[in-house]
């Protein structure tokens, strides 16, 4: 606006004039209240966007936790330890004895913790520890045992490795060195992990088993927390029942005791996320309405007080005989300018924050970002409109006192 002002061809124009130096003067006299509604449009926005994205969100994060109905982990590589083998070979026979199984989804994992550098997958050094914000945590998988988990058809060459993650740092890789061997990586959008691991984390599929060891080995000499060698990771089984489930849960805590392992239950999951979540989302919609109804309040008294305040320079304006029309025109673009300008501030504080407010989500389990796109595009354009709607009523207030005889 002083920048205008400074214009002459343009500011000494009738239109501008009356404009321009209106509106120098009122966002002086109004900046504090103008700054209140931004920063309560600003919060709305936000609270709003939050309180959607993890409602929507709420059925990826149970299917990211559980996959199947039921998830089962066994200390120890079935693949190398025999011990294991036979656990989870009775473990089997035991659960298809109480209820038809679907098919059981086994696979032998390991997870490493390594730093990640200059694309390299390096040996974290001691004194980081196993959980740090700068270690990133790998799963590892052979081909095969990905394979009959995920009823696939994936065929690796002996330099190639498949990497999955939510992590935006990992989705343009092409090559990476693991274990001291330089691979060639083949990308994927699935998220095979979800939310079972907090921080940067990784689904890495190698080759065959000679591989796998490698890189078990390799790690796992430097980090004491892992598995020892001889377990080579655990065992992990997942499977659907066709019918008598009543059955199987009743049986669950006998053979949790008897296997020594816990049978994660994907209805379980669910009811305890949509308890936590559940309260997380009400006081996001109780906080949503308080917003709103604050922001129409401020709005509303607003328009009031500069009703009755431009009526006396309406008057003053129609005594001095400038036309009426040019009167009007002028303050209702001043007003209009004043109470769009909040809103346009806060679109654009919520644009600069998205990032962190996405990385805020991710930590609910919420890393799908096409989800969060869409769910604040939503909120934006449903509390522009409820703005606009809110400046229509209380300018329908305002124009009644100023044109009031």
């Amino acid at each position: 606006m002083q920048g205008l002002k400074r214009m002459p061809k343009i500011y000494y124009k009738s239109k501008n004039f009356f404009s321009i130096s209106g509106l120098l003067s009122r966002m002086k006299t109004n900046v504090v209240g103008l700054a209140s509604i931004t920063m309560l449009c600003t919060f709305l926005i936000v609270t709003m966007g939050m309180t959607l994205t993890t409602y929507r969100g709420l059925e990826e994060q149970v299917n990211n936790l559980v996959k199947e109905d039921y998830d089962v982990y066994f200390d120890g590589n079935h693949n190398y330890n025999q011990k294991t083998k036979q656990r989870v070979t009775s473990f089997q026979k035991e659960v298809a004895s109480i209820a038809p199984v679907d098919r059981f989804r086994m696979a032998g994992t390991q997870m490493i913790a390594f730093k990640y550098q200059d694309e390299a997958f390096k040996k974290s050094p001691h004194e980081m520890g196993m959980y740090t914000s700068q270690l990133v945590y790998g799963v590892f998988v052979t081909e095969k045992d990905h394979n009959q988990a995920k009823n696939q058809h994936i065929h690796l060459k002996d330099d190639e490795i498949v990497i999955a993650s939510s992590s935006p740092k990992f989705k343009n890789l092409d090559k990476v060195k693991v274990a001291g061997k330089t691979y060639k990586v083949i990308t994927s959008d699935k998220d095979e992990i979800g939310n079972l691991i907090a921080g940067d984390s990784l689904y890495v599929i190698v080759k065959d088993d000679a591989t796998y060891k490698d890189i078990s080995n390799y790690y796992a000499s430097n980090q004491e927390q892992q598995q020892s060698k001889q377990d080579l990771g655990n065992t992990s089984i997942s499977f659907n029942l066709l019918s008598d489930k009543e059955a199987f849960e009743k049986a669950i805590p006998k053979l949790e005791k008897k296997y020594g392992v816990h049978v994660t239950v994907k209805d379980e999951v669910r009811k305890s996320l949509y308890e936590l979540n559940g309260g997380l989302i009400f006081l996001g919609m109780v906080v949503s309405i308080v917003l709103l109804v604050g922001t129409f309040l401020m709005l509303y008294y607003k328009q009031i007080s500069e009703g009755y305040e431009d009526k006396r320079n309406f008057d003053i304006m129609q005594k001095v005989g400038l036309d009426y029309q040019l009167i009007k025109q002028t303050i209702h673009k001043q007003i209009m300018w004043v109470f769009v300008l909040p809103i346009i501030v806060a679109l654009i504080h919520t644009l600069f924050a998205g990032k962190i407010i996405y990385y805020l989500l991710g930590i609910l389990g919420v890393r799908d970002i096409s989800l969060f796109l869409t769910s604040y595009i939503a909120v934006i354009f449903a509390v522009v409109i409820t703005y606009g709607l809110m400046y229509w009523v209380t300018s329908t207030i305002y124009y009644k006192i100023v044109q009031t005889k």
